[in-house]
């Protein structure tokens, strides 16, 4: 599991030495992704639904991965979640929630937004 602080590495260029710090957003964005790893994948970023588009980490269905890859430069080469790497998979989702994709997840029972 990524933590807070690793995943506000991961989405911020670091240009100084300072380790960003995530904001109240970002913490409360991965606390709910970290339940909905728990609830869709258990964790296998390379999970795949066999009756659905639906895989990695979140279980993005390809059409709302590539909604949200394009804002992330790294994901723009995968149009299927379960080929990206995990961080970049966390990237997306974290897009996702940022910009009020978090419906996608409302059957989780993972709270955010619902």
């Amino acid at each position: 599991m990524i933590d807070a602080l690793a995943l506000a590495t991961a989405l911020h260029t670091i240009t100084s030495d300072r380790q960003p710090q995530p904001s109240r957003s970002e913490r409360a964005a991965t606390k709910f992704l970290e339940c909905v790893i728990r609830h869709e994948s258990r964790g296998n970023p390379r999970a795949e639904n066999p009756h659905s588009t639906a895989s990695g980490l979140f279980q993005f269905v390809d059409g709302t991965w590539r909604h949200y890859a394009r804002r992330i430069p790294a994901a723009r080469r995968y149009g299927h979640a379960s080929h990206a790497p995990a961080n970049v998979q966390w990237q997306v989702a974290i897009s996702a929630i940022l910009h009020g994709g978090h419906g996608h997840w409302r059957g989780t029972g993972c709270g955010y937004g619902t």
